[in-house]
């Protein structure tokens, strides 16, 4: 999408995704997506941020929602970096695909996952938000005892299994908005480019 002048490139790069009813698929993205890209530790992040110092931060993973999900990627880089950036995505989730984690990125995410799930349940809001999650996606009052059990019996091969599943290589979208003149040289060793200008997104949106 161009962005005439910008110095900055912003970067969302994903595919429709997994919903909260393919289990125990969608338990198991919770790690994966936790030691991808959700959280400061993740790969993405080191990646992206700690080792090249390409963004001040990038996150990832799969969100469900009733009807679908979505697997995405987001950050933000400079022009010149943009590329390189895109690269170091489609690399690591390539890698989510086909390395299995460590030990502290599966262990440490299932245990702050099971360790903190009371922790962030005692108010009377969270509560409600929970039984509202169950009743307005049609979960059943034994989701949260599947979920536990799935992460109590899960391992490692699953989470490959998962991403293998989850991810389809051939049908990720990239869209970079920035300032064309400056970029699609670049992004066209990736992939073909197609600019759409601000005018065509804006009434893309209203359709």
């Amino acid at each position: 999408v161009n962005r005439p002048g910008s110095a900055q490139a912003q970067i969302l790069i994903g595919q429709l995704g997994i919903t909260r009813h393919q289990q125990p698929d969608y338990f198991i993205s919770l790690l994966g997506s936790t030691y991808f890209g959700g959280s400061f530790n993740s790969r993405l992040n080191e990646n992206i941020r700690v080792k090249r110092g390409l963004s001040y931060g990038a996150y990832g993973g799969n969100r469900a929602k009733k009807m679908a999900g979505t697997f995405e990627v987001t950050t933000f880089t400079k022009n010149e970096s943009a590329a390189e950036t895109v690269n170091v995505i489609l690399e690591q989730i390539k890698a989510f695909r086909t390395v299995e984690p460590t030990d502290s990125e599966f262990y440490d995410n299932r245990n702050y996952f099971v360790g903190s799930f009371a922790g962030q349940r005692e108010t009377p809001q969270a509560v409600a938000g929970d039984l509202w999650l169950l009743e307005s996606q049609e979960l059943g009052k034994d989701y949260f005892k599947k979920l536990f059990n799935a992460l109590d019996n899960a391992d490692k091969a699953d989470c490959i299994e998962m991403a293998q599943k989850v991810i389809d290589p051939e049908t990720l979208v990239i869209v970079v908005v920035g300032d064309a003149d400056t970029l699609s040289e670049s992004l066209s060793t990736i992939a073909p480019v197609k600019v759409i200008e601000p005018e065509a997104s804006q009434q893309a949106a209203l359709n």
